[in-house]
């Protein structure tokens, strides 16, 4: 095993420019951006499997394609033209590289790539390659696993939604309509400073947070303003309760954080909006679903025209609500909190699954054995 650089063992080329005019998408080949497929074309420019990298905007962020593709001009790519090494095996030593942190862009977020070419990392025989990409292959297998199964799970709750209130957007159950607006308090935070953060104290949420959250995923707080701080916006404004509901101001993908706790935290003006349930006539996981389904089907007329376009506040308060007698949104809270406790304990297992992973991706690409057995 010796010790060289991300450079010395691949090439990563840049994609081609590929309009979403241009694509036909009933061809055989995914279309890549840097975060993902963005649709399909008929012809490819790379040759077999292929690792592909974001280079502007989700910089550094990997995605793996079995087959030839194309990547478009905002990602590099690697497939088996540009190395000799094991494309799997390279695929989860660039995932150890951490790649996302290399912007050097102000603006956009951008990967240079002589600051990824200059990463170091340890270079197995080619046996060892497919062994250590056997495993991790496994384990990232159990994780896509339990991650579809809690997918199938929110897919569940909203086919109980749409059975029980029908789809919001045509309303074929005729149910009373108004603009939430005019029963929900809605807005954004107070402004906080980024002078005014400190290292310990209440958790502050920004929009990536709240998405997450949003999610069901579990976050680390790593911003905070202090107690003081947190009495004095407490007064003047209030702080989220539970019941509220907290939403990034780009929202097409409904992640929604209803807040269940009195746990304290704040959160960043702009970029989160809040829909405060104090004077609501609308049960909180009703209105959180109601607005999940309003954002899959309809998202780009309310957010003014594009899928990645910003809420505005008074977006949201003109959006019309339908109104079923709390009675029945009662009882769909219901069933959402019995799924929401097996969905908890699913995410934990993915939780431990994630820190198995991460344990074995360190002993791999840290020069210590993998372990001989697949995970289980």
């Amino acid at each position: 095993m010796s010790m060289v650089t991300l450079g010395d063992i691949c090439e990563l080329k840049y994609g081609k420019s590929l309009s979403a005019a241009s694509r036909e998408n009933s061809g055989e080949y995914d279309v890549f951006g840097s975060n993902g497929v963005v649709g399909r074309h008929s012809a490819a420019i790379t040759e077999g499997a292929t690792i592909v990298v974001g280079r502007k905007g989700s910089l550094g962020e990997l995605n793996y394609s079995e087959s030839s593709c194309w990547p478009i001009d905002t990602t590099y790519y690697v497939d088996k033209t540009c190395t000799d090494v094991d494309l799997r095996w390279l695929f989860h030593a660039m995932a150890s590289l951490r790649l996302t942190e290399l912007n050097r862009a102000a603006a956009i977020p951008g990967l240079n790539r002589n600051d990824a070419y200059a990463k170091p990392i340890l270079l197995p025989s080619q046996g060892e390659q497919r062994r250590i990409a056997t495993i991790l292959d496994k384990a990232e297998a159990l994780r896509a696993k339990r991650r579809e199964a809690i997918a199938k799970l929110e897919q569940l709750l909203q086919s109980v939604f749409l059975d029980m209130f029908g789809d919001p957007v045509t309303n074929p159950m005729g149910w009373n309509e108004t603009q939430l607006g005019e029963v929900c308090d809605v807005g954004s935070s107070n402004r906080v400073f980024a002078e005014e953060l400190v290292d310990t104290g209440v958790p502050f949420y920004r929009g990536t947070e709240i998405g997450q959250l949003g999610e069901g995923k579990p976050i680390t707080p790593g911003l905070f303003i202090t107690w003081e701080h947190y009495e004095r916006l407490k007064g003047q404004s209030g702080v989220p309760e539970q019941g509220d509901l907290l939403l990034p101001s780009i929202c097409h993908d409904g992640r929604i954080h209803l807040v269940t706790d009195d746990s304290p935290f704040y959160f960043k003006d702009g970029r989160v909006l809040w829909i405060k349930s104090g004077r609501s006539q609308l049960n909180s996981s009703y209105l959180r679903f109601h607005l999940k389904q309003l954002f899959f089907a309809n998202y780009s007329k309310i957010a003014s025209g594009t899928t990645f376009a910003e809420l505005k506040i008074f977006a949201l308060k003109a959006i019309k609500i339908l109104m079923p007698p709390l009675q029945e949104q009662a009882r769909f809270g219901e069933i959402v909190d019995s799924i929401y406790k097996l969905r908890a304990c699913k995410l934990a297992h993915l939780d431990h699954l994630n820190s198995l992973f991460t344990s074995i991706q360190q002993r791999a690409f840290s020069g210590h054995a993998a372990p001989r057995v697949s995970p289980s």
